[in-house]
């Protein structure tokens, strides 16, 4: 006979005994108890790399280093590893100046050559202030920002070293106007060694292919190699002595800004680097101002036949005019100030005189014209036979400080 309460108290048995099973299960799974039944592990979280870093938004800027001989010439030159347009900056290099002699030369270079700059020299100290109009100053790192050249005098101690950098007050500011961190690696001037690149003429505008390029320097031998960077090859090398070595390409080159190096063979490769730069030399006199005379101009590549710079003489603030001439033969300028409607109001009577290559910088009030017309406003320049270089500078008497003026050209 079926007993049914006896069924249903087995099948209650069973169901507490199966509901006791899961409850010891899900301790352990829970890490209650000491069990030890496996457990399910979920797969580890899948790791997204980082991103690549972005690409550096300063300015990473090298002071190349130089071996160079006593007597020889050690050229500044501040280097981008990348690049960075800019649209102006100031800066003081740090030189020791105690082995070096005065500054030879001061060149701006970028990619366009329409960049500008004017360097203030007072004694041992350099401000420089460069600017690119359009731009491309540092759009290209195959040459330096600027180069600054000076003598390694002849009684430097053979086998010392110096630094070579940047002021800390250095700023540069990229196309926005903004300024940018700076990065630096400074240089190291070492005396020593036999080989140096001291010039090179013609130090700028295009040299026709097959055209003679004489390489002037120290411790050149009949074995030293001249190289220029590619495409540019040296198609015959003539040794002339052991200051000079000409050479002619196989394509016509722009010189200015190039690079050039000489390369000793013999002497572990011993080798000096240069960048070439137009280099003329300064009339004779000076200007009656006194700050006039510490300005350096860096002109661009560009001549002129005729242009005009604004005249600004309220004090303390002071418009110069500098010209340079890097034709074979003499150029005569006529200076002129106009006021607002164009109109001349005063003319220099007996121009400018400028011989081949050579430059004038003078102060445009206070050397020209001492008692300007109140309504002049406006300088204009004009050569008619010789295509000269051209560079506005305004000035301030109560910091020392100049700014570099882009001519406006005029028909």
């Amino acid at each position: 006979m079926f007993d049914s309460r006896k069924q249903f108290s087995l099948s209650l048995g069973r169901l507490t005994s199966v509901l006791l099973a899961l409850t010891i299960i899900s301790c352990c799974a829970c890490g209650g108890g000491g069990g030890t039944a496996p457990v399910a592990q979920n797969p580890p979280p899948t790791t997204t790399p980082p991103p690549p870093p972005p690409p550096a938004t300063g300015l990473l800027m090298t002071i190349g280093s130089a071996t160079v001989p006593p007597g020889g010439i050690f050229q500044y030159q501040l280097l981008l590893t990348e690049p960075k347009p800019l649209s102006h900056a100031s800066t003081q290099p740090t030189v020791p100046t105690s082995t070096l002699g005065p500054v030879r030369g001061i060149a701006v270079n970028d990619a366009s050559g329409q960049a500008t700059g004017v360097a203030v020299i007072s004694g041992t100290n350099f401000d420089i202030t460069l600017s690119s109009p359009n731009l491309t100053l540092g759009t290209d790192t195959s040459y330096p920002l600027f180069t600054m050249t000076m003598p390694v005098l002849p009684s430097s101690t053979v086998g010392s070293s110096f630094p070579v950098t940047l002021g800390s007050t250095s700023a540069f500011f990229d196309t926005t106007g903004q300024g940018v961190i700076q990065e630096l690696t400074p240089g190291t001037l070492t005396i020593g060694g036999t080989l140096a690149i001291t010039d090179v003429i013609p130090g700028g505008g295009l040299v026709p292919a097959g055209g003679t390029i004489r390489i002037l320097g120290t411790g050149f031998l009949a074995t030293t190699k001249i190289n220029f960077p590619d495409p540019i090859i040296v198609t015959t090398t003539n040794f002339i002595s052991s200051t000079e070595i000409d050479v002619t390409l196989n394509i016509a080159a722009q010189l200015d800004g190039e690079r050039i190096r000489a390369i000793q063979p013999t002497n572990a490769n011993e080798t000096s680097t240069y960048y070439s730069y137009l280099r003329a030399d300064p009339v004779a006199g000076s200007s009656a101002d006194a700050l006039v005379n510490q300005f350096y101009p860096l002109f661009s590549q560009q001549t002129y036949t005729k242009a005009t710079i604004p005249l600004n003489n309220a004090a303390p603030k002071l418009t110069a005019l500098a010209l340079q001439n890097t034709s074979a033969s003499a150029a005569t300028a006529t200076i002129e100030l106009l006021d607002s409607a164009g109109n001349v109001v005063a003319t220099l009577a007996s121009g400018v005189s400028l011989p081949s290559r050579t430059r004038i910088v003078r102060d445009v009030v206070q050397d020209w014209f001492p008692s300007p017309p109140a309504s002049a406003v406006t300088v204009r320049v004009t050569s008619k036979t010789t295509a000269l270089q051209m560079l506005g500078i305004l000035g301030d008497s109560s910091t020392s400080k100049a700014a570099p003026i882009t001519p406006t050209v005029v028909p």
